[in-house]
């Protein structure tokens, strides 16, 4: 919220400017990269990528559509 988006009392009371006032932003911390959504998932993951020709499909589709195996920050896949 130091940017000035987020709950306009919270912000002035930290006497952050006000760039936009929205209430939700910064109370979904469930939602933060480092606090991470996990699942088990009976399949290879990053594993896969140790073999040259799938590794080459997923860098095709990354570069053609920015999707895909490679897309992500990598910590959702963190798994053998």
């Amino acid at each position: 919220m130091v940017s000035g988006i987020g709950p306009e009392e919270t912000l002035r009371q930290h006497d952050i400017p006000v760039v936009s006032a929205s209430s939700g932003v910064g109370q979904n911390m469930w939602d933060h990269i480092l606090y991470p959504v996990v699942y088990e998932a009976n399949l290879s993951t990053t594993a896969v990528l140790q073999d040259k020709t799938i590794a080459a499909g997923y860098e095709e589709e990354y570069l053609a559509n920015g999707t895909g195996l490679l897309a992500s920050q990598n910590a959702d896949y963190l798994g053998t």
